[in-house]
């Protein structure tokens, strides 16, 4: 697998798609605290819309593509949902469970098409199992920083616009590696 062009397409997609959940998912309530101000309760059950959703998108995104739709137009409709969320909580924070929900929808989409493009990219099982081992391990690993990178972004600008930026990068790269993986 190490050296397969694909396969680290996939480590990209899903290293950017990983890394902006486990990040976000870790900050979003006290985001919320302080830029909208909810308090810690309200913030935490705010934020459960960006987990709640990802089952309509985890459903939704392999029916679209058995249905015809194009790997590829079902990526860039994730992507653009994804990138809801930080540009909505830069822009609107106010709209937040609207962001929340769409990014959501996108994160739980976009983890089943990566995990449908492996299978896709494998030849048989076993080298579906190797791919499978090879792009969550090193995906996940890259995923694992995300957490503490935003906090000490947060922590060394003092707000929350430059760590939603890098989120923003993550799914660029994210995006970028998805599309032309799925090519």
């Amino acid at each position: 697998m190490w050296r397969r062009g694909d396969a680290w397409l996939l480590v990209a997609a899903m290293g950017g798609q990983s890394f902006s959940y486990y990040a976000l998912s870790a900050w979003l309530p006290t985001l919320l605290a302080d830029t909208v101000g909810l308090d810690a309760n309200g913030a935490g059950v705010a934020s459960a819309a960006f987990q709640a959703f990802a089952v309509v998108g985890a459903i939704g995104a392999p029916v679209l593509m058995a249905r015809g739709v194009p790997t590829r137009v079902v990526l860039v409709g994730l992507a653009l949902l994804w990138v809801a969320l930080p540009v909505g909580l830069l822009l609107a924070p106010g709209a937040n469970v609207v962001w929340m929900s769409c990014a959501g929808v996108a994160q739980g989409g976009n983890f089943t098409v990566l995990i449908t493009l492996m299978g896709r990219r494998a030849r048989d099982g076993r080298e579906m199992q190797r791919m499978s081992a090879f792009v969550q391990g090193c995906g996940y690993g890259f995923a694992a920083t995300g957490p503490t990178l935003l906090g000490v972004v947060h922590t060394a600008t003092g707000g929350w616009t430059v760590p939603l930026v890098v989120v923003l990068g993550a799914l660029a790269v994210m995006a970028t590696a998805g599309l032309a993986v799925a090519s």
